[in-house]
C-alpha cells in the first residue's frame, strides 16, 4: 500500500496502526495539501458484500458529526477491492497506553470523561450510537484535547463475522449488560461503557475481569460492581456515586442522556482541587516502586558476580598445585571466601541501613525552575536537586529554539519527594514548511495554496503591460521549492490591467439578472468566479438566488465573485442550438424569457446561460424596479417536492452558515476562512484582527458536502461542515 495512491488523491505515506478489522495509513491529501488517516479495511472483510454495504453506510451516518471531541470522517471511498475511510488525523496517544503506564490523577481523568461525555452528546443527537466505547478508541493529543475515534463503525463489526477471541475480549470489558445480552445497543450503553472507562482511570482496573469474553459478559449482566471508592479511598464521593449511577445494570437505573451525566461531572470538576499533574504524568508510588527493584536486580548481580570471579580463582589454583597441597589451598580459599562475604554483607547491611529508608521515605525537596533553559541544563540542574527528567513531549515552537524547555510539571517552587520525575515540554523550533509554487495561478488560488501551506499571504505588487492573464500570479518571493518557517509571508507580483485604488464593499446582487450582475462586476474591477444554476419555484429564470462572498463584504479590485442563478422551475429542458446551450423553456413560462442569446460556459455546467438581450419592448425593467418577485404556486409534483425542500430547510444543494470565530488575545491575527465545496476551494474571507476580538462572516456553499475552515495565525483552527 505505501507510494499507493486512492481515488486519485490519497497518497499512502506510511502505516501508522493496525486493528481486528482494519490497517490504518498516514497519507497526504494532494487536492487539501494535508495529512489525513486511511482506515482500509482487512482483506478478510472487503469480501463480504453485506458488511461492506453496512460499512459504508455506517460510515457516512457518522461523516455528518463534526465536533471538536470526535474524530472527523472525511471521505469514504472504494478502490477495485480496497474499501477505505479518510479521517481526521490526530497526533496523540491512545488513552489506553497511557492508562497502563501510569495512574491518572483525578482532576485529569474527570476532564478526560467530560470531552467523552460530550462527543457522546454531540453523536446521540444526531441519532447515532457509538457502541464501542472504550480508551483504545480514545486518543489524547498533543494540546492535551480528547478525541474520540470509530463512530459508526462499531455497528458494522457487530454485524459482521468478528468474533475472534481477541477482537471481543477487546471490548467485552466495556460491553453493557444489553450488549452482553446480545440485545441492541442505546445511548444509554454508551454511558456505561463510559462509566467503565471512568471507572479503570479513577482505579487503574476494570471493575470485571475474566479468562473469557463469555465470563465478562455474565459479570456485566449478573455481578455488582465493587465502587471505586473502595479501591481508591481518595475518590470523592460524589464521583462515587456518578460512576455507580452510570454502571447501573437497569436502564432506568442509569443516566438517560450524555447531559445529564456532563452536568454531574461538571459540578465534580469545579469541586475538585487538582494537581495540575497532566495525563502523561507518572505517580511517585509507580516511580519509587520502579527504583527499588532496579537496585534490588543491581545489588543482585554484584554479589554473583563477585563470588564467580572468586571461584574460577581457586580452580586455577588447583590445577596448578600438586596434590598434597590442595587440601591446605582450598581451606585458606574458603577462609579467604568467607571473610569477603561477611564483609560484603555488613556492608550492604550498612548501605540498607542508610539508603532503603530514603528511597521508601524520601526527603523533600522544592521543585528548580527549568523552563527557558536547554534540555540539558535542565536534566543537570534538577539532578543536583535529587530528581529525574524525563521528556514528555516536543512541540513546534517560533518563540523558541529547538531544545529549550517551554514548561514543566510539577510547577516551579512545589515541594515534592526526592527521585521523583520531572516532566517538560520541550521546543522543536519553528515548523518549516515548503514554499508551494504560484507562478501561473489565479490570485485567488495562490492566497489558497499559501494559507493551507501554513504561510500568509504578504505583499501583492501589481504589474502592468506584462504579457499574462490578467489577475495571473507571474513571480513570487521566496521561489518555490524553497523552506520557510511556518507563519512567515509569501509575496507575489500579478498581472494587472491597471494599478488598485483601494478596496470596496461588496453589492447585493440577489435578484438581479445574471447579465446584470456581470456588467456591474466589470464596473467595479471584480471577477465573475463559479456560476450555478439551481431551480427554483420562487426567483425568476436567470435572476441570482445568492452570492459569495456575501453582501457586505469588503473586497478589492480583481477580486472573484460567485453565483448561484435560478433555472426557473423544475421541468425545464436544454437542447443544443448552433453549439450553444439554449434552454427550451415551457409554454406557459415563454412570457418571463426576455430573449434568445448566446451562452457562455460554467466549470460545472455544460453551458452558461447569459442574459440574453432582445426587443427594447421585452427588456426586464432595472434592478430598482423588479422588486420581490411573487411566490409561483407549485403545478407539478416536482414543484411541490422543491417548494418543501425550500420552506421547510431541507438539505438544500447551496447552503449558508454564519462563521463566529474567537481570535485569542494578543498581537494581531489574520484571519483566513476557505470554503470546500462542489466548486472548489475558495477563500471566503481574509482579514487582520485585533487579539481577544470576535469575528462574524456570512459564507455560502455548494452542494451537501461543503465544508468550512478557519485559520488564525495561519493555523487551521476548525473544519466543519455547513449546519
Amino acid at each position: 500500500m505505501l507510494g499507493k495512491v486512492l481515488s486519485n488523491r490519497y497518497k499512502i505515506l506510511e502505516k501508522v496502526g493496525a486493528g481486528g478489522m482494519a490497517l490504518v495509513y498516514k497519507a497526504k491529501d494532494m487536492l487539501l495539501g494535508r495529512l489525513v488517516a486511511v482506515k482500509v479495511l482487512r482483506e478478510q472483510y472487503a469480501g463480504d458484500r453485506e458488511f461492506v454495504e453496512r460499512f459504508r453506510r455506517e460510515a457516512q451516518a457518522a461523516a455528518s458529526l463534526s465536533h471538536a471531541n470526535v474524530v472527523n470522517i472525511y471521505d469514504v471511498g472504494q478502490e477495485d477491492d480496497v474499501y477505505f475511510i479518510v479521517m481526521e488525523y490526530v497526533e496523540g496517544r491512545n488513552l489506553k497506553d497511557i492508562i497502563r503506564r501510569q495512574s491518572i490523577p483525578l482532576g485529569t481523568a474527570v476532564h478526560i470523561a467530560q470531552q467523552v461525555a460530550m462527543a457522546l452528546e454531540h453523536a446521540h443527537r444526531h441519532h447515532l450510537v457509538h457502541r464501542d466505547i472504550k480508551p483504545h478508541n480514545i486518543i489524547i493529543t498533543e494540546d492535551n484535547q480528547v478525541k474520540v475515534t470509530d463512530f459508526g463503525i462499531a455497528l458494522a463489526a457487530s454485524y459482521s463475522e468478528l468474533t475472534q477471541t481477541g477482537f471481543v475480549m477487546g471490548t467485552a470489558q466495556y460491553f453493557s449488560p444489553e450488549q452482553a445480552r446480545g440485545g441492541m445497543a442505546t445511548k444509554q450503553s454508551d454511558l456505561y461503557s463510559l462509566g467503565v472507562l471512568l471507572y479503570e482511570m479513577l482505579t487503574g482496573t476494570l471493575p470485571f475481569t475474566g479468562d473469557t469474553p463469555v465470563a465478562i459478559a455474565l459479570q456485566h449482566v449478573q455481578e455488582p460492581i465493587k465502587p471505586p471508592r473502595q479501591l481508591n479511598p481518595s475518590i470523592p464521593r460524589e464521583l462515587d456515586r456518578i460512576v455507580v449511577k452510570a454502571l447501573a445494570k437497569d436502564l432506568k437505573e442509569r443516566y438517560q442522556t450524555a447531559s445529564e451525566m456532563l452536568q454531574d461531572l461538571q459540578r465534580v470538576a469545579e469541586s475538585l482541587t487538582t494537581t495540575g499533574r497532566h495525563p502523561g504524568m507518572a505517580s511517585p508510588e509507580v516511580e519509587a516502586t520502579t527504583l527499588i527493584e532496579s537496585v534490588a536486580e543491581t545489588t543482585g548481580r554484584t554479589m554473583i558476580h563477585r563470588l564467580g570471579d572468586e571461584t574460577k580463582a581457586q580452580t586455577r589454583i588447583r590445577d596448578e598445585e600438586p596434590p598434597k597441597e590442595t587440601r591446605p589451598v582450598r581451606r585458606k580459599g574458603r577462609v579467604r571466601s568467607i571473610v569477603l562475604l561477611s564483609l560484603l554483607f555488613i556492608g550492604l547491611l550498612i548501605w540498607g541501613a542508610t539508603k532503603i529508608p530514603q528511597l521508601i521515605f524520601p526527603e523533600e525537596v522544592v521543585v528548580p525552575n527549568v523552563v527557558g533553559r536547554t534540555q540539558n541544563e535542565a536534566r543537570e540542574l534538577l539532578e543536583r536537586h535529587g530528581l529525574k527528567l524525563a521528556v514528555e513531549r516536543e512541540v513546534y515552537s517560533t518563540e523558541a529554539p529547538a531544545g529549550q524547555v517551554l514548561n514543566q510539571d510539577p510547577s516551579p517552587n512545589r515541594r515534592i519527594k526526592m527521585y521523583r520525575t520531572v516532566f517538560v515540554t520541550v521546543s522543536k523550533g519553528p515548523r518549516m514548511v515548503e514554499v508551494p509554487s504560484l507562478v501561473g495561478l489565479t490570485v485567488r488560488d495562490a492566497r489558497l495554496r499559501i494559507t493551507q501551506a501554513g504561510l500568509v499571504v504578504g505583499i501583492e505588487t501589481p504589474v502592468v503591460g506584462v504579457e499574462a492573464p490578467l489577475d495571473q500570479v507571474i513571480a513570487q518571493e521566496p521561489q518555490a521549492g524553497s523552506y520557510l518557517e511556518e507563519g512567515s509571508a509569501v509575496n507575489i507580483s500579478v498581472s494587472s490591467e491597471r494599478v488598485t485604488t483601494g478596496n470596496l464593499t461588496l453589492p447585493d446582487f440577489r435578484n438581479m439578472t445574471l447579465e446584470a450582475s456581470k456588467e456591474r462586476l466589470a464596473e467595479l474591477g471584480l471577477v465573475l468566479g463559479n456560476a450555478w444554476g439551481d431551480t427554483s419555484i420562487s426567483i425568476p429564470r436567470w435572476h441570482i438566488i445568492s452570492q459569495n462572498p456575501a453582501p457586505g463584504t469588503t473586497v478589492a479590485p480583481g477580486d472573484t465573485v460567485d453565483f448561484v442563478y435560478s433555472l426557473g422551475r423544475p421541468g425545464t429542458q436544454l437542447h443544443e442550438d448552433q453549439g450553444h446551450g439554449i434552454e427550451e423553456p415551457d409554454d406557459e413560462d415563454r412570457d418571463e424569457e426576455p430573449g434568445q442569446g448566446a451562452v457562455e460556459e460554467a466549470p460545472q455546467e455544460p453551458e452558461l446561460p447569459i442574459e440574453p438581450s432582445g426587443r427594447e419592448d421585452e427588456q426586464l425593467p432595472p434592478q430598482d424596479q423588479i422588486g420581490e418577485p411573487e411566490p409561483q404556486q407549485p403545478e407539478t409534483e416536482a414543484e411541490e417536492e422543491l417548494e418543501a425542500r425550500e420552506t421547510t430547510g431541507g438539505e438544500p444543494s447551496f447552503q449558508q452558515a454564519e462563521v463566529q470565530v474567537v481570535i485569542p488575545p494578543g498581537p494581531d491575527t489574520e484571519v483566513v476562512i476557505l470554503v470546500i465545496d462542489d466548486l472548489g476551494a475558495r477563500e471566503a474571507y481574509r482579514g487582520v484582527h485585533k487579539g481577544g476580538s470576535v469575528v462574524t462572516r456570512q459564507v455560502s456553499g455548494q452542494g451537501g458536502d461543503a465544508r468550512i475552515q478557519v485559520y488564525i495565525g495561519n493555523r487551521l483552527v476548525s473544519e466543519q461542515a455547513f449546519p
